[in-house]
């Protein structure tokens, strides 16, 4: 797992552990104030499967 530190920011690849707290966020109206949602579980769910996956195929994910 590759892994980013600065004084105020630490960046990773989500870790199964992330999931309820993703879906938490995703279900946020605040957090999408200005974006298409807030999405289901499974949307979520699903999204962050896949951004795993594209991590581990081509080591980057948007």
């Amino acid at each position: 797992m590759d892994v980013l530190h600065t004084e105020r920011l630490t960046l990773r690849t989500w870790r199964d552990d992330d999931l309820d707290a993703f879906v938490g966020l995703s279900r946020d109206p605040e957090v999408y104030a200005f974006l298409p949602g807030p999405w289901t579980r499974d949307k979520a769910t699903a999204f962050f499967a896949n951004q795993n996956r594209l991590y581990e195929r081509d080591a980057t994910c948007y």
